[in-house]
């Protein structure tokens, strides 16, 4: 987390510099405090700060994936090394008790995440064939894919997981050791390939 913060910090000394205004510095440092005080609620995405630079273009090329893990609250443990094993390789991830902040609706957080998200990873095990959560997360998901929305949808089987019907025509990744996330995250980070 030191290294993210060193990171976001040099970000914010860049922008300032060179746009000549000590105030375009300030999301990316305040993250940075947020980051240092143990806080892993939003991150700075830094192809959306305006630098406000004269000729300054956006970034090229295809958008770095964005992935939301839907999961039953049992499958934590894996999830939080899914996670930040997914950070590593990709550095855009939402997890619902990592963005949620106290007092903040589930339901509208959830919703804004599925709408920014380009992968949608959905944990299947026992417990989350019978999380309410779960179901509906991965309902939402389903129901933008068939709207055409561009959105990768991976099943990832924890043991005794079951893939859904509506999912049978994706290529799952099965998990028979809780302690795979370094590979199931290798996995979920190659390109979509072409439809």
């Amino acid at each position: 987390m030191s290294y993210a913060c060193a990171l976001l910090t040099q970000v914010a000394e860049l922008l300032e510099e060179l746009s000549g205004d000590t105030a375009a510095g300030e999301p990316a440092r305040r993250r940075a405090a947020e980051l240092a005080g143990g806080a892993l609620t939003r991150y700075v995405d830094v192809n959306r700060i305006d630098t406000g630079l004269p000729g300054a273009s956006p970034p090229t090329g295809p958008p770095a994936p964005r992935v939301l893990i839907s999961y039953p609250r049992a499958d934590s443990a894996f999830v939080d090394d899914l996670a930040d094993e997914l950070e590593i390789l990709l550095g855009q991830v939402w997890v619902d008790r990592r963005q949620i902040v106290v007092g903040e609706s589930f339901i509208r957080a959830i919703n804004t995440a599925l709408a920014e998200v380009t992968t949608f990873v959905v944990v299947l095990s026992p417990d989350a064939a019978r999380s309410r959560w779960v179901q509906n997360e991965l309902g939402a998901a389903v129901a933008l894919r068939n709207q055409g929305r561009e959105l990768r949808i991976i099943p990832v089987l924890l043991p005794g997981g079951m893939q859904p019907p509506l999912l049978a025509d994706l290529n799952a990744i099965t998990v028979t050791d809780r302690g795979a996330a370094a590979t199931v995250a290798r996995a979920v980070a190659q390109p979509a390939p072409p439809r």
